[in-house]
């Protein structure tokens, strides 16, 4: 998720509360050819209302209705998408590596 030029990847409800943006990165691990995780999708999600006093208030502004909330406008610029896919990206690199780390470990343990 996005708050201005922050990006959180594992968020609170708290901070979710006042996001700008939040995305979902779909990536393929890393293979012989490529050693970083290939990103294959980028979607962003709607923001969560916030519920202030007797109205609903998106997170970037927009005013509430009955049933939903309006966005705010101006949305996330694209150096912050751009930031987004390279942090989620390195991040996910380094939790195949670990993850390749535990198999490899498990597989020496069988076979001692």
């Amino acid at each position: 998720m996005t708050i201005g030029p922050n990006v959180l990847l594992d968020p609170s409800r708290d901070e979710l509360s006042v996001a700008e943006g939040v995305w979902a990165v779909s990536l393929l691990p890393p293979t012989e050819n490529k050693s970083r995780p290939r990103v294959v999708g980028v979607r962003t999600l709607e923001t969560i209302p916030v519920p202030i006093e007797d109205k609903t208030v998106g997170a970037t502004g927009g005013e509430g209705y009955e049933g939903g909330v309006v966005g705010g406008r101006g949305g996330v610029s694209r150096e912050t998408v751009r930031r987004v896919i390279k942090i989620v990206g390195a991040v996910a690199g380094e939790v195949w590596e670990a993850l390749e780390g535990v198999v490899k470990a498990e597989r020496e343990k069988q076979l001692d």
